[in-house]
Formats: structure tokens, C-alpha cells, sequence
């Protein structure tokens, strides 16, 4: 599953797979959402301001590896809204579990 570089307005920082597949709330925890302070629901689009990532000053570890693991090519693009995007497996295979876990 992909979510396109939109407005970011849809896609939900901690518990969509935005980034390198995975939901940064299972791989980092609740303490990291507790730690940047911003809430569970908070969007994508509160990171981008003028076409470019605007990230708090971190104020733990996994704030700073969460902001350091976003690719500065990954770039907010204003030209489309965001879309989910479910792509085939390696193996040619495509069913809802896999989709759901990339």
C-alpha cells in the first residue's frame, strides 16, 4: 500500500503506512506520540509548510530518528490530493492482509 505525496490532509502521521510501508506508532510507541505532543490523529500536512518539511525541534531519541528516516527527496507535492495506492506483492500476489501490512 502507498499513500501519495499529496497536501497531506489525509494521511494520519502515526497510524497510516506512510513511510517505508510501516505505521510509525507500531514501530515507535506511544511514547513518542506523547513526546512530540501533537495527539494521535495528527495529519501529515502539519509537518509542510511552503512546499517544505517543517519538523518540530525534537525533544527525544525516537522524535529525532523519526525525523531523520523521512528522505529529504520525499517531497509534499500541492499538484494532487493524496490517494491510497495498493500495489501486487514480490511475488505477484495481491490480497487484503498484505495490502494492509505494507
Amino acid at each position: 500500500m502507498h499513500l501519495g505525496d499529496g497536501y497531506g490532509h489525509l494521511i494520519k502521521f502515526w497510524t497510516d503506512p506512510w513511510l517505508n510501508g510501516g505505521r510509525l506508532k507500531d514501530q515507535y510507541g506511544d511514547r513518542a506520540i506523547y513526546d512530540l505532543g501533537l495527539g494521535c490523529d495528527i495529519r501529515l500536512h502539519c509537518f509542510i509548510e511552503a512546499h517544505e518539511w517543517l519538523f518540530p525541534t525534537p525533544t527525544s531519541n525516537a522524535l529525532m530518528d523519526i525525523f531523520l528516516e523521512i528522505p529529504l527527496e520525499l517531497q509534499p507535492c500541492y499538484d494532487f490530493d493524496d490517494e491510497l495506492v495498493w500495489t501486487l506483492a514480490d511475488d505477484g500476489i495481491f490480497t487484503l492482509k498484505s495490502a494492509y501490512q505494507m
